[in-house]
C-alpha cells in the first residue's frame, strides 16, 4: 500500500464483498443510531459461521477489521472485552485452530462473558481478569489514575506474549486504556507488529503534515485528567513503526482528524496491503459496544 505527502492512501482497487446479508447489514450499521450503547436488535448476531446463544445484536461496528485482519489459526487479544462481543467475533474467525485471548477485569462483567464462552463450548477463547498495563507492578491499574480492582492481577502485554502466542491483531476496548496497555507492550509490537485496534479519545490529536507524531490536540488536559494523552499514543506509534489509519464511514482513510476508532498498522507488516485494500471502501461506524 502506498500513501501520498498529504496521508490519503493511494487509489486501491478491489475488496472482499462478502456475503450480501453481511454487506447489507455492514451498511444499514454504518447509518443507525444506537441505543444506550447497544446497537438495534437484528436477528443476525452470529459470526460468519456460527449462531451464538445469548444477546441478539446487529453485527458488531468494526467486525470486518477483525475479518480483514485475522485468519484461520490467528490468535486475537481482546483487552476491556467487556461482554465480549468482539471476543465471540473473532473467536469465528480464528476458528478452533485459533485463539482468543479475552482481558476483563471487572468482576461482574468477566462472569457474564465466563458463562457466554462457556454456553457456546468456545475453546479457543481464554480468559483473563488481569488488569493490563504499563506495568506488573502490584498495584498497577489498566488506566492511568484508577484505582485497580480488587483481586485483578495486573499485567503487561509483553509478559502474556511471552507465554502465550504473539497476537496477529490487538483490540483495545476503552479510550482511558491504549496508552497505558501499548506502553507495556514495547517488546510485543517490535517483535511481532500485531495489527492495533484502538479507541481514540472524544476530542482527538489533529494530523500534521508527517507521521513523527507531534501532533496538535484540542482538550489534551481534560484528557490527562482522565489518563490518556493521545499526543503521547500517537508519538508512542510512530516511534514503533506504526501507522494510524482512520476507520470512518467511508473506509479506511489516513487523511484528516482521526476518528473515535482506528486501525494502526506497522509498515513493515506483511498483511499491510491486503488489510488496506479490504477496508478502503468498508463503511465502518463508530464501535458503540464497549
Amino acid at each position: 500500500m502506498t500513501q501520498d505527502g498529504s496521508g490519503n492512501l493511494a487509489a486501491i482497487s478491489g475488496h472482499r464483498a462478502g456475503p450480501l446479508r453481511w454487506r447489507l447489514a455492514g451498511r444499514l450499521a454504518a447509518g443507525l443510531p444506537s441505543l444506550r450503547g447497544r446497537g438495534w436488535p437484528t436477528r443476525w448476531m452470529q459470526d460468519p459461521a456460527n449462531t451464538y446463544s445469548g444477546p441478539r445484536y446487529r453485527p458488531p461496528a468494526l467486525a470486518p477489521v477483525f475479518d480483514a485482519v485475522l485468519r484461520p489459526g490467528d490468535c486475537c487479544y481482546d483487552v476491556a472485552a467487556g461482554l465480549g462481543i468482539y471476543t465471540l467475533w473473532a473467536a469465528g474467525v480464528v476458528g478452533a485452530a485459533g485463539e482468543v485471548h479475552a482481558f476483563e477485569e471487572a468482576p461482574r462483567t468477566g462472569a457474564t462473558l465466563a458463562a457466554l464462552v462457556e454456553r457456546n463450548r468456545l475453546s479457543s477463547v481464554h480468559l483473563s481478569s488481569a488488569a493490563v498495563g504499563a506495568s506488573a507492578a502490584v498495584g498497577a491499574s489498566a488506566a492511568v489514575g484508577v484505582a485497580p480492582i480488587p483481586g485483578a492481577t495486573p499485567i503487561t502485554l509483553d509478559a502474556h506474549a511471552a507465554r502465550h502466542r504473539p497476537p496477529a491483531l490487538v483490540r483495545i476496548g476503552g479510550e482511558a486504556e491504549s496508552l497505558d496497555v501499548l506502553r507495556g507492550a514495547g517488546e510485543l509490537l517490535r517483535a511481532h507488529r500485531p495489527a492495533l485496534l484502538l479507541a481514540m479519545p472524544p476530542r482527538p490529536a489533529r494530523r500534521g503534515g508527517d507521521r513523527s507524531g507531534e501532533n496538535s490536540h484540542r482538550g489534551e488536559g481534560d484528557r490527562r485528567a482522565a489518563g490518556e494523552n493521545p499526543g503521547e499514543l500517537v508519538s508512542l506509534l510512530a516511534a514503533a513503526g506504526y501507522r494510524i489509519l482512520n476507520l470512518s464511514r467511508r473506509g479506511l482513510t489516513g487523511q484528516g482528524v482521526f476518528s473515535p476508532n482506528v486501525l494502526a498498522l506497522h509498515d513493515g507488516w506483511e498483511r499491510f496491503e491486503q488489510v488496506a485494500v479490504t477496508l478502503r471502501r468498508t463503511p465502518l461506524p463508530r464501535d458503540r459496544t464497549a
